[in-house]
């Protein structure tokens, strides 16, 4: 009796797990051609509302985005480190980004 409630029961988890495999699967295959050309549509009605409020974009992974206290922070301590966590805090970008940037200052100013 104890066997039987534990095959149902290993059923059961097993039938969720799948569940929620495929819906996580067609979740992320449900972004199709369609999707990809609205989303290109946004991106250009964007930057046209970008340009004429007169605002620049600036990537925020980009060397130019670093506010002054990050540059600071790295011109005072020499410290990759923080100055990555100072970008960080300040954009929210990934690490990976983040450390991109901050190489890309430091580059520029060893030049």
């Amino acid at each position: 009796m104890l066997w039987a409630i534990a095959v149902n029961d290993g059923l059961l988890l097993g039938l969720l797990v799948l569940v929620l495999l495929v819906s996580t699967g067609s979740a992320v295959a449900g972004f199709g051609r369609d999707d990809q050309t609205r989303l290109v549509r946004v991106e250009r009605k964007l930057d046209m509302i970008l340009a004429q409020l007169g605002v620049e974009f600036v990537d925020p992974a980009s060397p130019a985005s670093l506010s002054a206290e990050s540059k600071a922070i790295y011109e005072r301590t020499g410290s990759k480190i923080a100055a990555i966590k100072q970008h960080r805090a300040e954009t929210g970008i990934g690490l990976k980004k983040a450390k991109a940037a901050i190489d890309g200052y430091i580059e520029s100013i060893s030049q």
